[in-house]
């Protein structure tokens, strides 16, 4: 049987094979949905995860609301002793979902990369989403000026 590869990320460790999160040589206790929401998250660095695929896969066959993820994601960020205001690892996209940001993953370009094309074609975002992203974007003259053509 083939062993997962641990993540490490600054101080922290997160070990697959034992389903286990370190911080150094010190265990850090973590109940096993946020674990789970943890894992995945670190098996996709750098890619904003939408609130609906961790749903379907953590709690793949079961109904929850959002708000179970929102407790999971308070718990990771308690965890790994992060706020909010000032994400290092866990960093929620507003209306998007959620990013891993461990070591090696460059934060910025990558981000704003993922944006663009969520912007562009996520079907998930819904094409309303994406035109009005887009035109808000745009200075009041052009919109007004694409908008009479």
């Amino acid at each position: 049987m083939e062993q997962a590869q641990q993540v490490l990320f600054g101080p922290f460790r997160l070990d697959p094979s034992t389903e286990r999160l370190w911080h150094g040589e010190q265990e850090v206790a973590l109940r096993a949905k946020p674990w789970a929401v943890l894992r995945y998250l670190a098996e996709h660095p750098g890619r904003v995860v939408t609130k609906e695929e961790l749903l379907k896969t953590v709690w793949a066959g079961t109904y929850v609301t959002k708000t179970v993820l929102k407790v999971c994601v308070r718990e990771i960020r308690e965890a790994l002793d992060e706020e909010v205001a000032a994400p290092r690892y866990i960093e929620t996209v507003a209306t998007w979902g959620i990013s891993f940001w461990g070591k090696g993953v460059p934060r910025r370009p990558t981000r704003r990369r993922q944006r663009h094309a969520l912007m562009r074609g996520a079907s998930w975002a819904g094409p309303a989403r994406a035109r009005s992203c887009s035109a808000g974007s745009r200075k009041p003259g052009e919109a007004r000026a694409a908008s009479s053509s």
